[in-house]
């Protein structure tokens, strides 16, 4: 989930279109690594869930060109209101967390 982070941050301040789709392909790729992780019982459904909405809603991002790269990177932005609204509704305990480490 860093990684996903990571590239969605530089694919936001990306100066350019080769940047953009390199850094947001690098987030596809981790979100659907993501999408294959075994999650809890108890917040799998609606992990899941949020994960196929970012899915769907980075699909529909056309590629970035030189002359889009503003208009893309602020639908990509949007984004972060699905994390914030997900990470709320399934929030991990500290021990799941720290447990995660040894796994």
């Amino acid at each position: 989930m860093k990684q996903m982070r990571l590239h969605y941050k530089h694919a936001l301040d990306a100066d350019s279109a080769q940047a953009f789709n390199q850094n947001l392909g690098e987030f596809k790729t981790y979100l659907k690594s993501a999408q294959a992780y075994d999650f809890s019982p108890e917040r799998k459904v609606i992990s899941l869930e949020g994960l196929d909405k970012v899915a769907r809603f980075v699909d529909a991002i056309p590629p970035a060109t030189a002359d889009n790269l503003s208009l893309v990177q602020q639908e990509l932005s949007t984004i972060d209101q699905l994390r914030t609204e997900y990470h709320k509704k399934a929030k991990p305990g500290l021990w799941e967390m720290f447990l995660s480490f040894f796994k």
